[in-house]
Order: structure tokens, then C-alpha cells, then sequence
């Protein structure tokens, strides 16, 4: 079974990696984690979430992107630190998470933070978030790594999200990606899978 990912004496684990000059080698992420939001650039979006991960908002990230898309991510947030910005902006609104998550001005906050994490890290453009979507649903660990059936679960919620950048400024940006229009959005149904169940 084993025999086939062996090449000489390399085993293939489908990580992609770069040596380094000292002789160290890095790895970027997994074959399987590589997203192109622009043409001929490549995203690894495990690395993404370990750098989006910095923001305190951030419990868990999924950060997803349909070829030549710009990037979009599920936000499982920290609770504790979305109620107590909540309290500190005197937000009226009801504090349990399901009602907090869909506040508008709490899902652009965090995706404000977001942005402020990628200028520090001194991301590429086609590195940046451009639309988020809480659940207040922790993913297990086990299948975090799992980005295509992440992918089908959230489908929905990713459907939804570029179908608000439609209708954003953004979306005309030519350094991000094409503008989206209806068609775009609806050939989404065909890249990501139909939803299934994960927990």
C-alpha cells in the first residue's frame, strides 16, 4: 500500500515544502491546501488560518476560495472576547452567541481585525480576507484538517458570502479577481460540494 508513495528513499506526503539556504527546509502546507483566489498566485490556507489564528476574536478559521475568488473564511469566534467587545461598544443586542454571531456590526469587527492581522503579517493582497460568516459550532480537531469535507459543510455559507461580494465594491477590484456577477455565483453549486454532515 505504502510501496507506491516511496521514491528512492523519499516518501511522498503531498507537503509542499522550500529549502531554505542554511539547509533547513520549511513546510507550506499540504497539495490539498493550495487555493489560486488570483491567477498564477497560490495561497496555502492552512498557513493563512495559523497567521488569521492571531486575532483574539479567532477560536477557529476555515478560510476557503473558489479558483480566481477572492478569499472567504468561517470564523468560530471566542466567545468571551466577542461578548466583551459587545458590552464595551454598548451594543444593543441580545448576547447569546447565535444573535451575537449574526450582528453585522460584530461580523465586521472581527473581519476589520482580520485585516489589520494580514497588513502586520505583511500578507499579499491575494492573501486578504474579504468576507467571513461565524458559527458558533466548534469544528472537532480531527477534522479541521479535512478542507474538502469543511468545504461541503459550510457550502452553503460560502455560497452566501460571495454572493454578498457581488454586490460590494470589491468585487470590482481588478488585483483581487474578476467581478463577480450572477452566473459566477451560481457555477459555485458546481465547484463545492453539496453540504453534508460533519459533527
Amino acid at each position: 500500500m505504502f510501496r507506491s508513495r516511496f521514491v528512492g528513499n523519499w516518501f511522498r506526503t503531498r507537503e509542499i515544502g522550500q529549502w531554505n539556504p542554511d539547509g533547513s527546509l520549511i513546510i507550506l502546507g499540504h497539495k490539498n491546501e493550495i487555493l489560486e483566489p488570483v491567477e498564477g498566485q497560490f495561497v496555502f490556507s492552512r498557513y493563512l488560518e495559523f497567521i488569521y489564528a492571531r486575532s483574539p476574536f479567532v477560536n477557529q478559521i476555515f478560510i476557503y476560495a473558489k479558483k480566481h475568488f477572492p478569499l472567504v473564511a468561517i470564523v468560530i469566534p471566542d466567545y468571551e472576547v466577542v461578548y466583551r467587545w459587545a458590552k464595551q461598544h454598548d451594543l444593543k443586542h441580545n448576547y447569546k452567541p447565535p444573535e451575537l454571531y449574526q450582528n453585522l456590526l460584530v461580523n465586521e469587527a472581527i473581519l476589520e481585525d482580520l485585516k489589520k492581522i494580514a497588513k502586520e503579517a505583511k500578507l499579499r493582497e491575494c492573501e486578504i480576507l474579504y468576507a467571513i460568516e461565524l458559527d458558533g459550532k466548534e469544528v472537532p480537531s480531527i477534522m479541521t484538517l479535512q478542507k474538502m469535507r469543511l468545504a461541503s459543510h459550510y457550502a452553503a455559507s460560502i455560497k452566501k458570502m460571495y454572493s454578498s461580494l457581488q454586490e460590494s465594491p470589491v468585487s470590482n477590484q481588478e488585483n483581487i479577481s474578476p467581478a463577480l456577477n450572477s452566473e459566477d455565483v451560481s457555477h459555485l453549486d458546481d465547484e463545492v460540494p453539496d453540504s453534508v454532515g460533519l459533527f
